[in-house]
């Protein structure tokens, strides 16, 4: 087992790549131009930084920060994902939010659960300062058996029929939101 400090795109790249890397410290924040993929037992301690989806084009892409795919025993902590469609999916998978997680700043919302998968937010204080109506902080694919268990949110079966999404203020669930992408 070994871990590694990353700092750059280049290096979070690389250790994500490296089968014998089991921890990922984030040193600072990264911008990272296409998706990270984890598809294996990790666990990734972002330290409070940040890793930013850039340039990412107005418009659904599928383009999330972190795409967890295929694996399990995957634990996230103290980190902001921003700037994708959403922050992170998590994919047939079992995914373990810890300390603060940042998903503020994505196009679409937080993070998505699907394809029969568990993300458990566990002792996690979670943040989204853009939630808006149609945008939620969390959303559960309902047509693939998808859960999200842990969150302290209010949900909503009614703004997507094949959703269940989670708002951390219910306000949310009632402000209509102008943005050109709707």
């Amino acid at each position: 087992a070994f871990a590694a400090d990353v700092s750059t795109f280049a290096e979070l790249k690389a250790a994500l790549a490296d089968t014998a890397t089991t921890t990922i410290t984030l040193t600072a924040d990264i911008a990272t131009p296409e998706k990270l993929l984890i598809n294996r037992p990790l666990t990734i301690i972002g330290g409070g930084k940040t890793v930013s989806f850039a340039p990412n084009p107005v418009g659904w892409n599928g383009n999330y920060v972190f795409h967890v795919y295929g694996t399990s025993d995957v634990t996230i902590s103290d980190i902001k994902l921003t700037s994708g469609d959403a922050g992170l999916l998590v994919n047939n998978s079992n995914v373990t939010l810890t300390g603060a997680v940042d998903v503020s700043g994505n196009e679409f919302g937080g993070s998505e659960s699907s394809n029969g998968s568990v993300l458990t937010v566990s002792g996690a204080t979670i943040t989204n300062s853009t939630e808006s109506y149609r945008f939620p902080t969390a959303w559960e694919d309902g047509t693939t058996g998808a859960t999200i268990v842990g969150f302290s949110a209010t949900s909503n079966t009614t703004v997507v029929p094949t959703q269940v999404q989670y708002y951390l203020q219910t306000s949310s669930l009632t402000t209509v939101t102008t943005a050109a992408y709707l």
